[in-house]
């Protein structure tokens, strides 16, 4: 089994010791920050440098650094307290798709592109104006569905 090694600091340029970190987590799956556990004497998160030598020879340099970022960064702070919602907390699969598309074959004409628009907006995190249009649009071109007199039709 692969081991992860972190590096503990008594210093941010001192190298105490070396320890394997006991799980071999697959890095092609997106990690939840908040399910990372960090200890204050280990330097994971904590004392991330950008060229540091033990830094750079670490497996969790990456992780490292968008964890010690996000406990680091005022200016994040400001901003997730100024916005509710961050772009790449965007997710097109939290749409009812499919539904919608039922509806819209059902009852023609009885939904407004402002209201589809509206209702994409907010069910999928998406805090740009623009690139909901696009999705939209380009999911309209691909169900075949028109906008007569701002209202959907199917074709």
């Amino acid at each position: 089994m692969e081991k992860f090694f972190i590096y503990l600091y008594d210093h941010p340029k001192e190298l105490l010791m070396r320890i394997a970190k006991t799980t071999n987590r697959d890095k092609s799956i997106p990690v939840n920050i908040e399910s990372l556990i960090t200890d204050k004497d280990d330097c994971f998160g904590n004392e991330w440098e950008l060229s540091h030598k033990s830094c750079l020879s670490c497996s969790e340099y990456e992780t490292c650094m968008v964890l010690y970022l996000e406990n680091n960064n005022t200016n994040l702070a400001a901003i997730k307290k100024d916005h509710k919602h961050f772009f790449d907390e965007l997710d097109w699969k939290a749409i009812p798709w499919d539904d919608i598309y039922e509806e819209i074959l059902l009852s023609p004409g009885e939904i407004s592109i402002e209201d589809f628009r509206s209702t994409v907006k907010t069910l999928s995190k998406c805090i740009d104006d623009e690139t909901v249009n696009m999705k939209i649009q380009n999911w309209l071109i691909e169900n075949e569905i028109k906008i007569t007199k701002g209202c959907l039709y199917s074709y």
